[in-house]
């Protein structure tokens, strides 16, 4: 099943296609080609869905997992004040 119509069920009570498809501003038939795997949501799409499922980018398109991932880059600490660096 679809983790975006797994989601739509788990709801109570479940949660319509179209319902769904107006909180993220796309139509029930944009939707039902994204659950019925004939379409990929757009990036845009993409985070709106994120938003409003919780369900991870990775689970709907890994290929644009990556735009969701919070990175945490080690810098190269400046030297302190009135300090030369080795």
């Amino acid at each position: 099943m679809h983790p975006i119509r797994a989601y739509r069920h788990a709801q109570i009570p479940p949660l319509r296609l179209e319902d769904l498809a107006g909180r993220i501003g796309t139509t029930k038939a944009n939707l039902s080609r994204i659950e019925g795997g004939k379409r990929k949501p757009s990036d845009k799409l993409l985070r709106k869905l994120v938003a409003e499922t919780g369900i991870p980018a990775a689970a709907l398109r890994p290929d644009l997992a990556n735009l969701f991932e919070v990175r945490r880059v080690k810098s190269a600490r400046a030297p302190a004040r009135g300090k030369r660096a080795a």
